[in-house]
């Protein structure tokens, strides 16, 4: 007996497994328990779990369905911690979203200083190319790419204005020469 309680307590110190989830599971069925609260919760966690490594091998490889926010990626990190049971890519998740962070204090400190003066277009490219490849959108990639049309528009703008300056100095430059003309015509009737 003393045996079984050591066996049980080394057992519970250890962090138990999405493979022994599904034995336990495996055995209420082998065995015909009764489905109670308990089973239902083993069945839940184990639904849980499944769903949860799924999605981490398509977030590590990057074949997820659609990009998480970076909201619904933290949630989704909080969700595995609160699981009974070990996600071996836990750890590895938890790096994309400190990249994804990472990213989001760089993007805060461009657009803080985009406030003083315009970012620089390169740059901005830079840091949404970057975001492009993170695993889950951070809300400052709206903010960068609103950034980026303003710049072309006033790049755009400013081209406009160059033309417009030129087309008002060749219509002087067309009005001197149609008062040079009146001057000679009126020149050459007044000579004869």
């Amino acid at each position: 007996m003393n045996v079984q309680r050591y066996r049980w307590r080394e057992r519970e110190s250890e962090e138990t497994g999405l493979e022994e989830l599904q034995a336990l599971r495996d055995e209420a069925t082998e065995r015909k328990f009764p489905d109670n609260e308990l089973l239902q919760r083993l069945n839940t966690t184990i639904a849980d779990t499944e769903h949860s490594v799924t999605v981490c091998g398509e977030l590590l490889t990057h074949t997820h369905s659609r990009r998480m926010t970076l909201d619904e990626l933290k949630a989704f990190v909080d969700r595995m911690h609160s699981l009974p049971c070990v996600i071996s890519q836990l750890d590895e998740v938890k790096a994309l979203l400190e990249t994804v962070e990472q990213f989001q204090r760089s993007a805060r400190s461009v657009l803080k200083g985009a406030e003083l003066s315009p970012a620089c277009p390169e740059e901005l490219e830079a840091l949404l190319e970057q975001g492009s490849r993170l695993a889950a959108e951070p809300p400052e990639c709206a903010l960068l790419r609103g950034l980026q049309e303003q710049g072309r528009w006033l790049e755009e703008s400013v081209a406009v204005e160059t033309a417009m300056a030129e087309l008002q100095e060749l219509l002087t430059i067309a009005e001197r020469w149609e008062e040079k003309a009146q001057i000679c015509l009126e020149d050459r009737y007044s000579a004869q």
